[in-house]
């Protein structure tokens, strides 16, 4: 058993070392890096995820409007994040209450095409994240008040990449249910794989912590029922169980993860349970030194304590305040008692009380450094107190294994149990990992509209999924359209857009099969005789082969059953996103362009007219309307039929797509009427134009039906933007005006507006 002591205590020590280094380089970690809400990234550098402390933009009693611009961005101040609201002051220099909305805003300067993500922490108590103006993540409900707000626990990581230079970033944040407000904690930038490697970190921790101390619960729990009887030990599991929700409450917040509706009120009263630990860990000593230590003591700690969390219990959120105050005011008194306890122990010569002694030391002084990091008065990135709690349930576990093996009673199927309970674990840690990859990605399939987007997209998820060496995906849309996407190792997505005929073949399916293709996986052999996978899939839709994908992997990277599933999967729920996105492409095109000739509608006409003629007034430079008008278009259509006609329609319309410049816009005014917008341009120029669109329509000839050079004639009326109009619509009424001149002067000609 000396042995088991020693080695216990040696543990302890270098557990408290390292700790304690930890503890210490962890506040020398960088200084404030967000100077007058700006961050620098190219200074700072991202050699390791970044943690957005300094001076950010403050807009208090602001919120963010759906355009994504603060309302009303009056009232900026700079203030020291991270750091509870109340410590800020408002315009009229009076301190922010508890209760209220405000605005974080932040600007990464990073170079263009950077791909970034933030790590978003807990923050009462409720957020929304936007990034250049468009909403990334929502927590609960921001709200003006406590109707409009709804709080929730959430922590996340968003990841983007950078559009410009100058990415803002906004936390909108509203708190009118917990005591403390707005950004207690640091929001963390780095690359997309430092962020997702934090998170994974992060989660491994607190899940790690959990099931360390939850199976040490089950032990002393076991202990107790099944062998020793001990009440010591039922207060070692009970202080286990306690204090191991700890890691799931904070950190990663898996405990919402895993109860997503759950009550904001009862998540934040578990936080109480924390405190219980104190008098446990008071009644284990009682126990185990029987007679050492007062009973009074106790009775009255143990009442003191169970009122202060029943009282909690039952008051709101925002005023949780004053019991964790008065219950971490407890903590040094149950230290105080316990170190009484420890000493009489040690005089008496009783096993252990000097590791216990050392424990219990450990235990206040990181209690004390997180009371001190959740007061905002220092910083550190990590709550050790369960990490040390660990610890020392971990040595009372030793020392009770130390006990029972010199006896022989010790029970070796608990310690199986251990392992079975970590090799769980570790399988339900990947499992879950691998769950969110297939989330994420069909999470950012379903957000994308554009066909462009959509591909993208799929490929980058699927390098997520199985980081392939390089990969191609062929996608035919119709006869005369298709897409080419490649991709290679950690480069940028390429999607091209193909105008010609693309044929997929599949040799290995038969004409009578049916349903989806399973992923298939070939050997393939480079010049370098260096063994590589390749992992091909091809996408049906109705029995059509529309998409085929191909992955090329290292052999030195395994690939498992798991993951070519998992690919299955995820390629079989992308072919109905790419059947809606070409229906969103055919919708947007009949939306926006005229069905007969192919050029724009009348109101994308309008639209963009206006846009142009906007700009060109800003800039101060000329802006001309022509209209076109085909002569006699209804003698033609008496004559031929309205066949003939829409055949004129759309010949027409194709010669002025050819003649007219690219920065012109034409489009379909109305039955046989064109229109066209054109800007910065001469006046000579313009009339050239015109000219050369007459002849070109005079010069076509048509045959119907027996009917040979049948030839059609346009009339063209042009008018110049003056600096006496209002709108548009007086420029086009102008040109509509020298139409008609050109039509009363014999049609076939073109006629600029006069000034009366």
């Amino acid at each position: 058993m000396k042995r088991f002591i020693k080695f216990a205590d040696g543990l302890l020590i270098v557990s408290f070392c390292l700790i304690l280094l930890s503890v210490f380089s962890g506040t020398g970690r960088r200084g404030n890096v967000v100077s007058n809400g700006v961050l620098d990234i190219g200074s700072v550098g991202l050699s390791s995820p970044v943690p957005m402390t300094g001076a950010w933009e403050f807009y208090w009693g602001r919120q963010v409007s759906p355009q994504g611009k603060i309302t009303d961005a009056d009232n900026k101040q700079l203030v020291q994040v991270p750091a509870n609201w109340t410590a800020y002051r408002d315009a009229d220099n009076q301190a922010c209450s508890q209760e209220g909305y405000a605005v974080y805003r932040v600007v990464l300067k990073a170079r263009k095409g950077l791909f970034l993500g933030v790590k978003i922490p807990q923050i009462g108590s409720s957020y929304r994240l936007w990034i250049d103006g468009n909403v990334r993540f929502e927590s609960g409900r921001v709200g003006k008040n406590a109707a409009e707000s709804r709080p929730e626990w959430t922590t996340q990581s968003v990841f983007f990449q950078t559009q410009r230079e100058d990415t803002e970033i906004l936390i909108e944040v509203s708190n009118f249910d917990y005591f403390r407000s707005g950004l207690t904690i640091p929001v963390v930038v780095g690359t997309q794989q430092q962020i997702q490697r934090l998170g994974d970190q992060g989660l491994f921790m607190d899940t790690f912590l959990f099931s360390s101390l939850f199976v040490m619960a089950v032990f002393f729990l076991l202990l107790y029922f099944v062998r020793s009887h001990d009440k010591a030990h039922i207060c070692l599991a009970l202080f286990a169980a306690a204090i191991s929700l700890r890691p799931l409450l904070y950190g990663e917040c898996y405990f919402n993860k895993i109860f997503p509706g759950i009550n904001f009120e009862f998540n934040t009263k578990l936080y109480l349970v924390n405190f219980l630990v104190i008098q446990l860990m008071c009644l284990f000593f009682y126990y185990q030194y029987e007679g050492l230590s007062s009973r009074r003591f106790m009775r009255v700690s143990g009442a003191a304590v169970f009122a202060i969390v029943f009282v909690g219990v039952f008051l709101p959120a925002r005023y949780m305040i004053y019991p964790v105050v008065l219950l971490e005011a407890m903590i040094p008194v149950a230290v105080a008692n316990c170190l009484v306890t420890l000493v009489r122990a040690m005089r008496k010569k009783y096993e252990s009380a000097e590791i216990n002694l050392l424990s219990v030391l450990l235990l206040f002084f990181l209690s004390v450094v997180d009371i001190l990091k959740n007061n905002g008065l220092t910083e550190i990135s990590l709550y050790y107190t369960p990490i040390a709690m660990l610890v020392v349930t971990f040595i009372q576990v030793f020392l009770q294994v130390g006990r029972f093996r010199e006896s022989d009673l010790l029970n070796e199927k608990l310690v199986n149990e251990v392992r079975i309970k970590n090799l769980k674990l570790e399988y339900e840690m990947k499992q879950r990992s691998i769950t969110e990859k297939l989330n994420n990605g069909l999470r950012a399939m379903v957000s994308a509209l554009e066909t462009e987007d959509l591909l993208v997209s799929i490929l980058e998820n699927l390098y997520q999924i199985i980081e392939f060496e390089s990969a191609v995906m062929v996608l035919r849309v119709n006869e005369n359209l298709g897409y080419i996407v490649t991709k290679r190792n950690h480069e940028k997505v390429v999607c091209r857009r193909h105008s010609g005929k693309i044929v997929l073949r599949d040799q290995n399916r038969s004409e009578s099969q049916n349903g989806s293709e399973k992923v298939r996986m070939h050997d393939l052999y480079t010049r370098d005789k260096e063994g590589k996978s390749l992992i091909a899939k091809p996408l049906y839709y109705n029995q059509n082969l529309f998409c085929v994908i191909k992955m090329i992997v290292s052999k030195s990277r395994e690939i498992s059953v798991g993951d070519l599933e998992l690919v299955d999967i995820y390629t079989e729920q992308s072919i109905l996103a790419l059947q809606n996105a070409k229906s969103y492409e055919k919708i947007k095109e009949f939306a926006l362009y005229d069905e007969l000739s192919g050029i724009y509608n009348r109101r994308q006409l309008m639209k963009l007219g206006i846009m142009e003629y906007i700009s060109a007034k800003e800039a101060g430079c000329d802006f001309y309307a022509m209209m076109l008008d085909i002569d006699l278009f209804k003698t033609i259509n008496d004559t031929y039929g309205h066949l003939f006609g829409d055949k004129i329609i759309k010949n027409i319309a194709n010669i002025c797509k050819r003649c007219i410049p690219v920065s012109a816009v034409v489009g379909r005014y109305g039955g046989e009427e064109f229109l066209i917008f054109l800007k910065d341009m001469e006046k000579a120029s313009v009339s050239r134009l015109a000219e050369k669109l007459n002849r070109e329509v005079k010069s076509c000839s048509y045959s119907y039906e027996g009917h040979d050079d049948i030839r059609v004639t346009v009339s063209i009326g042009v008018a110049k933007g003056k600096k006496e109009l209002v709108n548009l619509y007086d420029l086009i009424n102008r040109a509509d005006k020298a139409l008609y001149l050109a039509k009363n002067e014999g049609r076939d000609c073109v006629r600029w507006f006069e000034q009366e």
